[in-house]
């Protein structure tokens, strides 16, 4: 391969993936180095490996004069044009064919892409805004051959070749993406008789969502803000499963985290795998300014042995390193369980993420997941439990009052309309269900009417777990657990918050109970009203 970097993938002098964030060798000698991995120490080892390398002249490779420090987005853009390179000069035809299609599932806004196999079809399908959409169909036999070229030549998995009868995880490799994504996820999985399903997660670069983008409401936000700012310990937690967009809102509390100290403090982040590049955009004095957390890469692995010593050394390296706050991308084992606690109880802000129903939900979760129950429940482990639903915003030019079609409405789901009425005191006024599509786009944010919705935006709850609510759930009382934080602590559920939204216009009725469950009426319903 014919490259003007060294230390990337297939480079001659390749780089593990953790080290390409720091630094990138080029065949003239130059080496950038992330502003932010000045004095660590692999980083220097490698440039005194790198100083004491003679080329094919003779010559020294590189001298110390040659080191330039940079922004982490100069280091990416190197390894990106060389990414770009290698697959214009190796890709195969069909390696090529699925490129496009993730370029245009990202085009259209997809976050995820299905390629189910069933009888003699493929099927391609896109999720957009949480609806899944055919975007193609193909031959049993083509599918076959995408699926396969796509886990066996295109992912992470070394040595590993691609089953359809068995569950397997893999990455796209870097050298495959797309320079709009940081990474795809694939989960693979059978299906009834010889058939069996991919999917595709995209991640995208450009996750650049603030906490107010998401659609917090205002008294949740001043939660949130209050979890980061403490700096004595506690664990911050959202939940919510695959797609909740949990993910992006913890990406966007530390983002914000980092703005706010203007850099001055080590987020550190152990991640696997790494999802999105934590990095901020600031001005200072009229210049333009970057702030980046320093992410951990965890190494994949399917042997649980061996995955719980990666992240065992990663924990130990973390520690070392004098983090101000420490970010575990998902709390899913007990490995993971025990590193957010044992950093939490040493004085370490924590923030993670863990798929639970519900807020409370969360704490029962970590302990079936293994979390020590009683280290858990003391009084500084936990800060905030979060848990959140993404549910489709609908489209002002199309969206429909639902007062105007109420007789259409009746006619076709009358109960709907009896649980609007009773959570709403027979009051429907302002509110809108689903259009069918039209030519709406705001050029400033970039949305379109995707068959009459533009976006999504999070309903959310919140719970703050203070010592009588802890006391609760140490006698195992999650009722009066869940009462004392509605009652006493004027909770407000995922329904309730996704109920004033309803009333505000922004969403569907529908749309929220597909995503929750049945309406009902919801104690607490007028402090999110008073937000809108």
């Amino acid at each position: 391969m014919n490259s003007m970097v060294l230390t990337g993938i297939g480079g001659e002098y390749e780089l593990s993936k953790a080290l390409r964030e720091k630094m990138v060798l080029l065949m003239d000698g130059t080496i950038y180095v992330n502003e932010n991995y000045k004095n660590d120490i692999d980083v220097l080892n490698k440039i005194t490996f790198f100083c004491n390398i003679n080329d094919e002249t003779g010559d020294l490779l590189t001298t110390r004069d040659k080191i330039k420090y940079t922004i982490p987005e100069v280091i990416r853009g190197f390894y990106e044009e060389d990414s770009a390179n290698a697959f214009s000069d190796g890709a195969s035809q069909m390696q090529r064919e699925i490129i496009n299609l993730i370029q245009i599932a990202h085009q259209k806004n997809a976050s995820d892409i299905h390629i189910e196999l069933n009888a003699s079809s493929t099927f391609i399908m896109f999720r957009i805004l949480g609806d899944l959409v055919l975007y193609k169909t193909l031959t049993y036999d083509s599918g076959n051959l995408m699926c396969t070229t796509l886990y066996n030549t295109m992912t992470t998995t070394s040595g590993t070749n691609f089953n359809s009868r068995v569950q397997q995880d893999a990455n796209i490799q870097e050298a495959f993406l797309p320079k709009e994504l940081s990474g795809i996820r694939v989960a693979t999985g059978p299906t009834q008789g010889e058939n069996y399903f991919i999917v595709l997660r995209l991640l995208p670069k450009g996750a650049n969502s603030t906490l107010e983008d998401i659609g917090y409401s205002k008294f949740q936000l001043k939660y949130i803000r209050d979890f980061k700012a403490v700096r004595n310990g506690g664990i911050v937690i959202f939940s919510g499963p695959t797609g909740s967009g949990k993910s992006t809102s913890l990406q966007a509390m530390n983002k914000e985290t980092l703005k706010e100290y203007k850099g001055r403090i080590n987020l550190l982040s152990i991640e696997d795998p790494v999802e999105y590049p934590i990095v901020v955009e600031d001005v200072v004095e009229g210049k333009k300014v970057f702030y980046s957390a320093r992410q951990i890469a965890v190494p994949s692995t399917q042997d649980k042995e061996l995955r719980k010593q990666y992240f065992n050394n990663a924990v130990v390296a973390a520690m070392r390193q004098d983090p101000d706050v420490i970010m575990i991308g998902e709390i899913r084992d007990p490995i993971t369980a025990e590193a957010a606690i044992t950093a939490s109880i040493t004085g370490h802000p924590v923030a993670s993420t863990v798929h639970a129903s519900n807020a409370i939900m969360i704490i029962d979760r970590l302990i079936t997941i293994g979390a020590n129950r009683k280290l858990l429940l003391a009084p500084g482990t936990l800060s905030g439990l979060i848990s959140q639903q993404l549910v489709p915003i609908l489209c002002p030019k199309c969206k429909k009052s639902l007062i105007s079609n109420l007789p259409d409405l009746e006619k076709n789901n009358k109960a709907l309309v009896t649980r609007l009425l009773q959570a709403f005191d027979n009051d429907l006024t302002n509110i809108f269900i689903r259009g069918k599509g039209c030519n709406y786009y705001d050029s400033q944010t970039k949305q379109s009417c995707i068959y009459g919705h533009i976006d999504r935006t999070v309903v959310a709850e919140i719970v703050v777990p203070d010592e009588m609510f802890l006391q609760y759930l140490r006698q195992d009382d999650l009722f009066n657990a869940s009462k004392y934080w509605l009652e006493e602590q004027k909770g407000v559920t995922m329904m309730c918050h996704g109920l004033a939204k309803v009333k505000s216009g922004l969403i569907d009725p529908r749309a929220l109970e597909a995503k929750l469950k049945l309406i009902t009426p919801q104690k607490n319903l007028d402090r999110c009203l008073n937000d809108y």
